[in-house]
């Protein structure tokens, strides 16, 4: 360094405003140190966490604030603690350099986050195959490569890095050449700005439509549709305003009731009259059998008295042969005897006819005391399926009539928790069909004029992950996938989200009806609604996230704006400025680095975690041993 230069390496700083400046930036240099490392071990320790894609991105942003801390602050510590540039030119031009190449890579950073953001939200279906391991190693190559081709054309004498004795390090000069400063200002600050609120605006308006569809979907008063096929009638407000103030049950109900049970016993009385004419076309099918054999022993009879009538006229015949011989002698004789024959002989015919008639009718009895027997079994048949319904009926019945005595003890106000517990209002019964399998349950409204289709559940159904994944309500950003409430497996009963400010008694109308579980853990259903959970609780992680990153942006902005501005009027009004107003913009645009890991910290609670697990272990060294001697007593007790 030469004497000539001498003047323009001094910094003319008051004591008080150094020592002030001095302590200051090494706090600010130290928390982002610590910060910075402590960030890094968390994420790279934790699985979960280093297995994020955004996460992988995050250390990208948090390199620069590392290198920062650790290069730049130290130096400019010494140079305000000493009033002056202690180190050579050529130490000013890389340390010029490397604060240029942090800067754009902050900026390129959080740009290529908000780009993140947008793909995770807007268009998810196409995040797994964007985000591949290799293509975050080349995008946050391309970050570094690319802040580095911008940083660059200073060393090449498009503009130049140089000592700035106002704020005390080296940085670009920018009065040196004003095109420089436009192109930076455009291509290292307004272009990633704009890519930064464009992204953001799109979350915002995505996550602002998703809200407004499931706040619709909620409060809609027809059968909302959800995944798991399940379909929940919402309580009509207009109803529930007009039976608020009911110490008892609807009337509406109490009448279904006491109908459904009249037509119950109806519809015994009825099975017990078709059981009695099924026995009584029994028996009398039993009587025609008995005639039916009656006459057919009476044919066999006769059959035989032909057969002997026969032998008869056969003998009669012989015996005319002998009398013709006779006859010869006698002719008068003869005669007489022959025509005693013939006689004889068509009497037999006539009877041998008769028999095979006989025979005929006989069978003919036997075949209708078959077809009498058939149609007693299928009355019979009938008789017992119209005493089955009619069981049933008593049992639906029964189920209305509990009901609605369950009515009858809702509390007068409502619980803190704003859930309304909403009976089931329906016919719920149990079905047992050989051909379907599975018992399916089937929720009838019975309040309904018209008599709605009855809706079929099948408890053990499910939906397989790729199906699901696949299906149009998996396509759509995680910001808009319905929340369920879970209910109860072992009670007849769905939880339902209502408000109710008066706190007035609740009632139902006659025209509310929920569906129901049955009774047990079935299968398909828990998991189902473990599925759902898992997709509110990530639904509402990706938007904590994107609100975090958010938060970072907006501090960074806030933090190096006032930079940028004072960086401008060096250019165009540079005897405006003080040195105490370029300090305080440089000291809050380093202050940066050490927020963003505080903000991680605050407001992502896995980060918290590793946070603390880090602090306990650093601040207790025999704590990882005990843990892990617990550890081991408890799997040996």
């Amino acid at each position: 360094m030469t004497d000539g230069n001498v003047s323009r390496y001094h910094s003319h700083i008051a004591d008080a405003e150094r020592h002030v400046e001095v302590v200051v930036l090494s706090v600010i240099s130290t928390l982002a140190s610590v910060g910075n490392i402590s960030l890094w071990a968390v994420i790279l320790s934790t699985r979960t966490l280093r297995q994020q894609a955004n996460n992988k991105l995050l250390l990208c942003l948090s390199l620069a604030d590392l290198l920062v801390s650790v290069v730049s602050m130290p130096v400019t510590v010494t140079t305000i603690f000493l009033a002056r540039w202690v180190f050579s030119e050529q130490m000013c031009t890389v340390l010029g350099f490397i604060n240029m190449l942090t800067l754009v890579s902050s900026v390129m950073s959080l740009g290529l986050i908000s780009i993140n953001r947008y793909i995770k939200v807007c268009c998810p279906q196409r995040y797994r195959r964007v985000y591949t391991n290799i293509n975050i190693y080349l995008m946050t190559l391309g970050v570094w490569c690319l802040s580095a081709v911008l940083s660059s054309p200073p060393l090449l004498g498009w503009c130049v890095y140089d000592y700035l004795p106002r704020q005390s390090f080296c940085f670009c000069d920018w009065s040196t050449s004003v095109s420089y400063t436009f192109f930076m200002m455009l291509a290292c600050f307004g272009g990633p700005l704009v890519m930064i609120t464009v992204c953001n605006v799109r979350i915002l308006q995505t996550y602002r439509d998703s809200c407004r569809r499931l706040h619709q979907q909620s409060s809609s008063a027809f059968p909302a549709r959800v995944a798991g096929g399940q379909q929940v009638e919402r309580l009509d407000k207009s109803s529930a305003e007009t039976d608020r103030a009911n110490t008892g049950p609807p009337t509406a109900d109490r009448e279904s009731a006491r109908t459904t049970a009249e037509s119950a016993r109806t519809g015994t009385e009825s099975a017990r009259t078709t059981a009695e004419s099924g026995r009584t076309g029994t028996e009398s099918a039993r009587t025609t059998a008995e005639s039916a054999r009656t006459g057919t022993e009476s044919a066999r009879t006769t059959a035989e008295s032909g057969r002997t009538g026969t032998e008869s006229a056969r003998t009669t015949a012989e015996s005319s042969r002998t009398g013709t011989e006779s006859a010869r002698t006698t002719a008068e004789s003869g005669r007489t005897g022959t025509e005693s024959a013939r006689t004889t002989a068509e009497s037999a015919r006539t009877s041998t006819e008769s028999t095979r008639t006989t025979a005929e009718s006989a069978r003919t009895g036997t075949e209708s005391a078959r077809t009498t027997a058939e149609s007693a079994r299928t009355g019979t048949e009938s008789a017992r399926t119209t005493a089955e319904s009619a069981r049933t009926s008593t049992e639906s019945a029964r189920t209305t009539a509990e009901s609605a005595r369950t009515k009858r003890k809702l509390p007068r106000t409502a619980s803190s928790s704003s859930w309304a517990v909403v009976q089931p209002a329906v016919t719920v019964t149990h079905v047992r069909d050989a051909e379907t399998g599975p018992d399916q349950l089937t929720a009838v409204n019975t309040a309904s004029a018209e008599g709605p289709r009855p809706l079929l559940l099948t408890p053990h159904d499910d939906v397989s992950d790729d199906e699901l994944m696949s299906s149009e309500v998996m396509t759509r950003s995680p910001l808009d996938r319905p929340p369920v409430a879970p209910c109860s497996s072992k009670t007849r009963s769905l939880k339902v989200p209502h408000s109710n400010p008066a706190g007035n008694r609740l009632s139902l109308s006659a025209n509310v009806s929920v569906v129901s579980f049955p009774t047990g853990k079935p299968k398909g259903v828990k998991e189902g609604a473990d599925r759902r959970q898992k997709r509110d609780k990530s639904r509402k992680e990706e938007f904590r996230l994107s609100l975090t990153l958010m938060v970072v942006i907006v501090v960074f902005v806030l933090c190096w704006f006032p930079f940028c501005i004072t960086m401008l009027l060096s250019v165009f009004a540079p005897n405006t400025l003080i040195r105490a107003a370029d300090m305080f913009t440089l000291l809050l645009g380093y202050s940066n680095s050490c927020l963003n890991p505080i903000i991680y910290g605050v407001m992502n609670k896995r980060v918290k975690d590793g946070y603390i697990a880090l602090w306990n272990r650093a601040c207790r060294p025999t704590y990882r041993r005990r843990n892990m001697s617990d550890t081991v007593t408890y799997s040996t007790e």
